[in-house]
């Protein structure tokens, strides 16, 4: 259940950088809250400044879905 540390908590994990192997991104470098949780790039920059493919869709009402990324592969 919901609960304002839960919240919290994943705020935390959101934002920190120190979950990627690099320390240099976080959940929020591509899926930014100001700008509606996408990055606003042609494709999104990763770890070690590698470019991928597409760019990061929003994340909002993820939850609610059963595929993820633009091709559905997870």
């Amino acid at each position: 259940p919901y609960s304002p540390e839960k919240a919290e908590l994943g705020r935390l994990l959101y934002f920190d950088t120190r979950l990627s192997s690099d320390n240099t991104v976080s959940c929020a470098s591509c899926h930014n809250p100001v700008t509606a949780f996408v990055d606003c790039q042609p494709v999104s920059t990763g770890i070690s400044k590698q470019r991928g493919g597409r760019n990061a869709p929003t994340v909002i009402n993820r939850a609610f879905t059963t595929e993820q990324f633009w091709d559905g592969r997870a």
